[in-house]
């Protein structure tokens, strides 16, 4: 129709946050959308809507009510054993999954940073790798991994997987 959705009124934006609220929206979400029409308003020079006690008022009572996202439980080896025991040694892919899979849970790394992870960034011993970690959202640094006298060795796992791709340059996982 044409008509500008700027500048929202705090009742509108209250109401908005409470219908969300009805439809189901978790709280965060609902924050992120109050954020949004925050920075949207203020990106335009107009008042913001947000900062009204009945929009502030309308959000503390949605987190009180809201549904929550439900605290997943933290994989465990024996989880990456199961994952791993159909693995087949000849085969590249599982190699090099098997190597991203332990690594990646001894090493307590994100995905990012296990992609990000390059050849001359891994020093290697029988009983140990020390990682260089450049890109992490908590800074960058050195991880440690210890070895372990099973088939859950994330050392041999990756020294395995380097050896299958025979690359002594650029990325690690490929």
């Amino acid at each position: 129709t044409g008509a500008s959705l700027l500048p929202a009124t705090p009742e509108d934006v209250a109401a908005f946050i409470a219908a969300k609220g009805q439809e189901g929206s978790k709280y965060n979400s609902v924050a992120l959308y109050a954020a949004a029409i925050r920075h949207k308003h203020k990106s335009a020079g107009l008042a913001d809507p947000t900062s009204h006690q009945k929009v502030k008022d309308t959000l503390t009572g949605l987190r009180k009510w809201a549904p929550t996202v439900a605290q997943k439980s933290p994989l465990q080896l024996v989880h990456i054993a199961q994952m791993i025991k159909p693995f087949s040694p000849t085969n590249s892919t599982h190699v090099r999954d098997k190597a991203m899979l332990l690594v990646g849970w001894a090493g307590a790394m994100r995905a990012s940073e296990l992609l990000a992870l390059r050849v001359q960034d891994v020093e290697s011993a029988k009983t140990h790798l020390l990682l260089r970690i450049r890109q992490s959202k908590t800074g960058g640094g050195f991880r440690a991994i210890g070895a372990r006298p099973d088939a859950l060795d994330p050392v041999s796992a990756l020294i395995d997987w380097l050896r299958t791709v025979n690359d002594h340059q650029g990325v690690v996982f490929r």
